[in-house]
């Protein structure tokens, strides 16, 4: 079974095919999950809800989640309070999507310096080069 919790909508590949495109398409579609006023846009939450209204074949035909974390999908870790206390409550889960050397994607969902910490990892990147 998938856990819904792996699912997010900031970072997934998508095959080109007919079920895709139509997947897409009602996910676009999904208006009643707009959070008006509010920060966060229900995208993630409308993505959940297609994937959780599957049916066990479709899901199994056309849903898929990468074993390693980071192979696409990790992401900077800073020193704050609710780092720690997630780090003390949760460390599996926090190391295992921890941004290393060599992983494909950095998600900066959360982050308000986005391009100070896209620098910093372009640099770090940069430096491995030389």
């Amino acid at each position: 079974m998938l856990m819904r919790s792996y699912f997010i909508s900031g970072v997934f590949f998508v095959r080109s095919s007919d079920w895709s495109k139509n997947f897409l398409d009602m996910w676009w579609n999904q208006t009643s999950f707009i959070q008006f006023g509010s920060t966060k846009s229900g995208d993630n939450a409308a993505m959940k809800h297609l994937i959780d209204n599957l049916s066990p074949g479709e899901l199994q035909e056309h849903v898929s989640i990468s074993s390693m974390q980071c192979l696409f999908n990790s992401y900077p870790w800073s020193l704050t309070w609710r780092s720690v206390i997630r780090l003390v409550f949760s460390p599996h889960a926090i190391w295992r999507g921890t941004y290393s050397k060599g992983d494909f994607i950095v998600h900066l969902a959360g982050f308000d310096n986005k391009k100070e910490w896209a620098a910093k990892i372009l640099q770090e990147i940069n430096v491995e080069k030389l």
